[in-house]
């Protein structure tokens, strides 16, 4: 069953990590529009809220592999498997992610 949880506040100007249920999650900002995706790489299982972030592109501090916010798709190697996206919604009162119980 799939439900919605509210996971954050508007209280980030570029991303944030956050747990929600023992998964590492990553919210961004991409072209005005907040997204939500893995916050660890599928490369080497670093921390990717630890590397740069510029507009969508989240790069992992480890090796420097670039990923798409929007899609989770690697732009650059060595990583080559994508990172899991989760749908949310901004809703007045905050950030919701659509959770799978």
């Amino acid at each position: 069953m799939s439900e919605w949880i509210k996971i954050s506040d508007f209280d980030f100007s570029d991303r944030k990590a956050l747990i929600y249920n023992g998964v590492q999650l990553l919210l961004g900002y991409a072209d005005n529009e907040i997204y939500c995706v893995e916050n660890i790489c599928s490369h080497e299982k670093a921390r990717l809220s630890d590397g740069e972030y510029e507009n969508g592109d989240i790069y992992c501090p480890k090796h420097g592999a670039c990923f798409d916010i929007i899609t989770g798709i690697p732009k650059t190697l060595p990583a080559t498997d994508p990172l899991k996206v989760y749908e949310i919604k901004k809703l007045p009162d905050g950030v919701y992610i659509l959770w799978n119980s």
